[in-house]
């Protein structure tokens, strides 16, 4: 299996496993696809799924180095955006150890501002891909957006969250149709847009 297809069905299989605790779905079979990523069944018709990642390359970059070669060492995640010239990982490998400590937090509304206009980016560009040509349009057409990093939902973020998701997804549409169902997966958070209205589980237990 491609990295790429892997990763997409790490993303389905998290999801799916959190959506079966929220609403005790029975899935009986997950077929591989393009254009959409999955058709998934759960007793009825299929339902297209299409998965994307909502993670900046920097992000990537340094929870990969982390992982390889510095797995004890703490990560300031707060200034990891993509931008140009594109940082080398010398750079990038100050945002771990004692040097990430000392570097200044962003402030959280500036924060959730980046965290809004990452997720609309995400959002708006598979919308685009869902009213394209050869794209197989089911009955129920899913996009799931898988979040990283996970969001802390404390009491100050929570209400940004749905905020800016409210703003993100209610927005008029500039394409033919949309997914029947948007799910933004977030660590143990799973938001749910559907018909209009924003729902959340938050996690299990």
């Amino acid at each position: 299996m491609a990295e790429k297809k892997l990763i997409e069905r790490q993303d389905l299989d998290a999801f799916l496993g959190r959506l079966s605790q929220i609403e005790g779905r029975r899935l009986h079979s997950i077929r591989e696809s393009e254009r959409p990523d999955f058709i998934v069944t759960f007793g009825g018709a299929p339902v297209g799924v299409e998965t994307t990642r909502t993670v900046y390359q920097e992000c990537a970059r340094v929870l990969k180095m982390q992982a390889s070669k510095h797995p004890d060492q703490w990560v300031n995640l707060t200034h990891l955006v993509d931008g140009r010239p594109r940082r080398t990982n010398s750079e990038l490998a100050r945002s771990m150890g004692a040097n990430a400590l000392l570097q200044p937090w962003k402030p959280v509304k500036q924060a959730m501002l980046d965290w809004k206009q990452k997720v609309a980016f995400a959002l708006n560009s598979k919308r685009q891909k869902l009213g394209q040509a050869g794209y197989q349009v089911l009955g129920e057409n899913w996009l799931l957006i898988h979040d990283i990093p996970p969001l802390s939902l404390d009491g100050f973020t929570r209400p940004l969250v749905f905020q800016h998701l409210g703003c993100i997804l209610s927005q008029p549409l500039t394409t033919r149709r949309d997914f029947e169902k948007i799910f933004i997966h977030s660590g143990a958070w799973l938001f749910r847009w559907c018909q209009g209205t924003l729902e959340v589980a938050g996690p299990p237990g």
